[in-house]
This record gives C-alpha cells, structure tokens and sequence, in this order.
C-alpha cells in the first residue's frame, strides 16, 4: 500500500484531513447531542483516535521508510 516516503506523507496528510468535522452544518437530520457531546465534537473525538491508530500503524509497519533507512546503510 505506502511503497514511498511521499505516499506516506500524503496518506498522513489525507487521514489528517478528516479528523476535522468541515462538514458539519446545522441540519435538522442529525441530532444536535450524542452522548453529551456536540454531533461534531463526537465525529472530532472519534476521527482522532482513528488517526492516532493509523500513525501508530505507519509507525510499527513503516519506520525505516519515514526514517530514511538508507543512513544506517552508511554507517557500517
């Protein structure tokens, strides 16, 4: 799926995006509390722990990529 250091960016970027309720506007189809939250804070809460799982992810799965695995190459 991430085979460069640019997909990498732009799917952080991409997924970053859509952490933030742009789309939420007063509408009388969605109910104005869930929860005790706000509609869009609870879309905000959720959307940002899916972002941090999906760091985490590209952390464990992708590191050498991010961190430019070709200088420990040079070192030895």
């Amino acid at each position: 799926m991430i085979r460069s250091k640019g997909a990498l960016y732009t799917y952080s970027l991409l997924a970053l995006v859509f952490t933030v309720p742009w789309f939420f506007l007063p509408s009388d189809r969605l109910p104005p509390v869930v929860l005790g939250f706000p509609t869009w804070a609870l879309y905000s809460v959720v959307a940002s722990a899916l972002y941090a799982a999906f760091i985490a992810y590209c952390l464990g799965r992708h590191w050498e990529l991010s961190a430019g695995g070709d200088e420990d190459a040079e070192e030895e």
